[in-house]
C-alpha cells in the first residue's frame, strides 16, 4: 500500500473509495510498471530496435527526477549496473541500497547549490566513461531543477 497512513484517513465509505482509486494510480505510475517493457536482463528495447546489453563492457546508469530512485533499483535489480548518479529532490528519501550509486539530493523546484554540484558530477560522470560502456538515462520530472548548470549566468539569475 503506497499511502502509509490509508487507516487513519479512510474514516468513510466514499474516503475509502477515493484512497483506493488514489492507490491504484500510484501503482500504475510505479516505475517497475513501464520500465520492465523497455529493459530486460539482456537488452533495452528502444521501438523496434534492441540493444544487447553484454555487447558492453560496463552498464552505467544515470538517473534524475523526482522517480529517479525507483527507476535506478529497478534496473539495478534486473542488470548488474557498475556505476551510477542517482539525483533527486531533497525531501524523497531514497529507496535506493546499491552501493554502486551516488546519490545527490538536489533542490526543486528551485534550483540550489546542490543541483550545480550534481550537474557537474553527471558531465564529469559520462565524460569519463569509454566507447565499450553503455549508460543508461532514466529521466522523469524535475530535472531542469535537479541538474543545473548555469553556463554563463549565475546560480541566482537561473533560479
Amino acid at each position: 500500500m503506497p499511502i502509509q497512513n490509508f487507516k487513519s484517513l479512510g474514516t468513510s465509505k466514499a474516503k475509502k473509495n477515493a484512497l483506493q482509486i488514489l492507490e491504484a494510480g500510484l501503482d500504475t505510475a510505479e516505475p517497475k510498471n513501464f520500465l520492465k517493457f523497455f529493459i530486460t536482463k539482456n537488452e533495452i528495447h528502444i521501438g523496434k530496435n534492441r540493444v544487447i546489453l553484454s555487447n558492453y563492457e560496463k552498464i552505467l546508469v544515470v538517473s534524475y527526477g523526482k522517480a529517479a530512485d525507483s527507476m535506478a533499483k529497478f534496473v539495478s535489480e534486473l542488470v548488474y549496473v557498475s556505476r551510477g548518479i542517482v539525483v533527486i529532490p531533497k525531501y524523497i528519501k531514497s529507496c535506493l541500497t546499491n552501493k554502486n550509486f551516488r546519490i545527490f539530493y538536489s533542490g526543486h523546484p528551485i534550483p540550489d547549490k546542490e543541483s550545480v554540484r550534481a550537474g557537474k558530477a553527471v558531465l564529469k560522470f559520462v565524460n569519463s566513461c569509454s566507447n565499450k560502456d553503455i549508460i543508461i538515462f532514466l529521466i522523469s520530472g524535475g530535472g531542469s531543477s535537479l541538474l543545473s548548470i548555469p553556463d554563463e549566468i549565475t546560480l541566482y539569475d537561473k533560479k
